[in-house]
């Protein structure tokens, strides 16, 4: 008996695809639907400690990485700084390397404030999308592969964001 998986992020979504499933005579004890609720580690950190240990205000580090990183601003500008410092310091007295130096920090900084400007990263912590509340996973358990098969067809008409087989 193969089982079908849907996961839908709203309610009438989710009440729809139920009801569409009924009307296709699938018997309502092979429904089961498993709400969902954001985990504790998705959560806005709860001090200076868990703050920096999700990368702070510079986004994303190694085993962490929620996408929200301003670190690629900061790269470019200092790079750009910096090749503004060096061809500016052949020219001007207090030469190539005090030049570079105050061009790769000023070029962080003004890519740092691009950045955020440009992105204005999400201050909420999490992960969902806005707008979007993540709901529960509709699983349904078939007779035969025709009725999988159909109850594919139903969940994804009724907007099921992921669909999935039990392996």
């Amino acid at each position: 008996m193969p089982i079908v998986a849907g996961l839908f992020l709203s309610t009438s979504e989710l009440e729809k695809a139920v009801l569409h499933l009924l009307q296709q005579k699938v018997d309502g004890t092979h429904l089961k639907v498993i709400p969902l609720h954001l985990a504790p580690s998705v959560a806005r950190p709860t001090g200076l400690l868990s703050w920096l240990m999700m990368g702070g205000v510079f986004g994303d580090t190694l085993h962490r990485s929620d996408g929200k990183s301003v670190m690629d601003g900061i790269a470019v500008g200092a790079t750009l700084g910096g090749l503004a410092g060096v061809i500016a310091g052949a020219a001007v007295l207090p030469g190539p390397v005090v030049l570079t130096v105050a061009g790769i920090l000023g070029g962080g900084l003004i890519g740092y404030l691009l950045d955020v400007l440009i992105h204005k990263p999400d201050r909420s912590g999490t992960a969902v999308p806005k707008g979007a509340k993540v709901c529960a996973i509709l699983q349904v358990r078939c007779e035969d592969e025709s009725q999988a098969a159909l109850v594919e067809q139903v969940l994804d008409a009724n907007q099921a964001r992921a669909l999935g087989r039990e392996l």
